[in-house]
């Protein structure tokens, strides 16, 4: 057994192919930023990068899917003190960022529209609803129902 370590403040992981190389990636969040490992299809990853924010984050939840549709995972992660969402998306490997989309505690993904594309699933704790983000697919999402109690 090889042990992975993941740094300070080490917060909610998740498993990914990030890469496109069709081995799984590990993803997680670290005080100021998030951490990447390459897989290497062994069960050991290689040395790992971090994308650092510049900040202090303090993240609530990751989730995975392939959002713009390129083959490769790409991971929402949402940020309690700023209270919202960032999409960060594969390209050539590499992690990108794009803006911050909507407030919330946690995230979920499938495809709730039927559409072939994973949407986005954003309850609100504070007005016991539950939103949907649905998935354009071109790195954009568009607000769609909510469902409260």
């Amino acid at each position: 057994m090889s042990l992975l370590t993941l740094g300070r403040l080490a917060s909610y992981a998740a498993l990914g192919d990030f890469n496109g190389d069709h081995k799984l990636d590990l993803a997680w969040g670290w005080g100021r930023g998030i951490g990447l490992a390459d897989g290497r299809g062994d069960g050991t990853f290689d040395p790992p990068i971090y994308l650092d924010l510049g900040r202090e984050v303090l993240w609530q939840g990751f989730v995975v899917a392939d959002f713009d549709g390129d083959g490769q995972d790409d991971l929402a992660a949402c940020e309690w003190r700023k209270q919202d969402l960032e999409i960060y998306f594969s390209g050539r490997g590499q992690p990108g960022y794009t803006t911050p989309i909507s407030r919330l505690t946690v995230a979920g993904c499938g495809d709730y529209d039927g559409d072939g594309k994973p949407d986005l699933l954003l309850p609100y704790n504070t007005f016991h609803s539950v939103e949907t983000l649905h998935n354009l697919g071109n790195r954009q999402f568009q607000p769609g129902p909510s469902l409260s109690r």
